[in-house]
């Protein structure tokens, strides 16, 4: 997956200014012969009773950002953080997934983001592949 500087600093600056809460919000872009690309990371409200450990974007918020396609773009996946733990999908991350739609997870120590990476969840399983991530469009 291809992510340009302005979305995983928009990805960092959320995850770090609600810490330690978990931060989440929306992925739009394009998919180009097998390849993502990402145009914006736009951030949601997180609406989890348990916000410091989970995630929940309303679904009135994914239908705002691009519920179906977002002018060029399209609803790529989701990204969200972990506060002190690994950027790893969880079981409850992959319980909740998207089937076809990529996981960023950020990971914040401390007063900076230490780790994000991406995962793609594997249809009928409970279980993710990293996906690549690269830092500009091919």
């Amino acid at each position: 997956m291809f992510i340009g500087s302005s979305s995983r600093e928009t990805v960092e600056r959320d995850a770090l200014t609600r810490a330690p809460s978990e931060a989440c919000g929306v992925i739009v872009g394009r998919n180009y012969d097998r390849k993502s690309v990402v145009a914006e990371c736009i951030p949601c409200v997180n609406t989890a009773r348990e916000g410091m450990t989970a995630f929940t974007i309303p679904p009135e918020a994914i239908g705002r950002h691009c519920l179906g396609t977002c002018g060029e773009s399209e609803l790529l996946g989701f990204y969200h953080s972990h506060v002190d733990a690994k950027a790893e999908p969880s079981s409850r991350d992959l319980e909740d997934a998207w089937p076809g739609k990529i996981m960023l997870i950020a990971t914040v120590r401390g007063d900076r983001v230490t780790e994000i990476r991406c995962w793609m969840p594997v249809a009928g399983t409970p279980e993710a592949v990293e996906v690549p991530l690269l830092p500009s469009r091919p």
